[in-house]
């Protein structure tokens, strides 16, 4: 996900999403992902509509939907890292329940920093062969 020019380190995350993320970041990522935008929307909370109107007056999203951008994008790239790179196998696994989220689809969770963060520790503990 290098290629979102997305900062890596806490601080420069921080200053990024402060500083407004283009919506247009939406469209980067669905692309990356080889998925709708729709789809993207919905996993990050942030409406269609939203988008479309934050794009159209050229007005960047608001501080807490940079945020929820950038925990789904944070997410992805470690559900990436477990299925190799694989966009379809990534987004397969998104919507199937996990026994580590209570049975919850990872998808559903991803809307806040929170449920994003537990997606990023469960694909951890299954890189590291935890199951508990």
């Amino acid at each position: 996900m290098t290629t979102l020019n997305i900062p890596q380190d806490p601080l420069s995350a921080h200053l990024w999403i402060i500083a407004g993320v283009a919506p247009g970041i939406i469209h980067r990522l669905a692309e990356l992902m080889s998925t709708d935008l729709g789809l993207i929307c919905r996993l990050a909370g942030i409406s269609r509509s939203t988008v479309a109107r934050k794009l159209r007056i050229e007005a960047p999203l608001s501080i807490s939907q940079g945020a929820r951008v950038y925990g789904v994008v944070q997410a992805l790239e470690a559900v990436l890292s477990l299925h190799r790179n694989n966009t379809v196998r990534t987004m397969s696994w998104l919507h199937r329940p996990a026994w580590g989220l209570g049975g919850k689809r990872p998808a559903e969770v991803l809307s806040t920093a929170l449920g994003a963060q537990a997606v990023i520790v469960l694909v951890g503990r299954i890189q590291h062969g935890v199951c508990t």
